[in-house]
């Protein structure tokens, strides 16, 4: 017995030593696994996030030129700058009506004046010539 005994406690150990690991083997499994199936998950959230993302952005492209096309249509001037006004009409002013007749303010300042119906006709050669005679001999 003692020899079987020799014997079997290896067998013993190797049997215990198996079930050990196929214990921690289907605990090892099991965590692969959920991190498989939780990766695969993550994976179809961000394909779908991107392809909704990428539905979003064409359907805001398409609305985005609809109104681009509209604004250049509409001839509407989106420069950002500040328009000048009009310029206003002139006022009607009522000028006051004088009547009162025009008179020198000092009588004292006057200085006569040479009759302006010679100044208004064209001078002759003569006349010009005793002007100038008559201001080079005053002078």
């Amino acid at each position: 017995m003692n020899f079987l005994l020799k014997e079997a406690v290896p067998y013993f150990v190797f049997m215990v030593f198996c079930f050990a690991a196929c214990h921690d083997d289907v605990a090892l499994k099991q965590a692969l696994i959920e991190k498989m199936v939780q990766d695969k998950i993550d994976n179809h959230v961000t394909k779908k996030k991107a392809a909704c993302f990428k539905e979003a952005m064409g359907e805001a492209l398409i609305i985005a030129d609809s109104v681009m096309i509209r604004l250049a249509l509409s001839k509407v001037d989106t420069s950002g700058k500040v328009n000048r006004p009009t310029k206003p009409p002139r006022p009607k002013i009522d000028l006051p009506v004088d009547t009162t007749p025009i008179r020198p303010l000092f009588e004292d300042t006057i200085v006569s004046r040479k009759d302006t119906t010679l100044v208004l006709e064209k001078p002759s050669s003569i006349q010009i010539d005793t002007t100038i005679q008559d201001t080079t001999e005053k002078g």
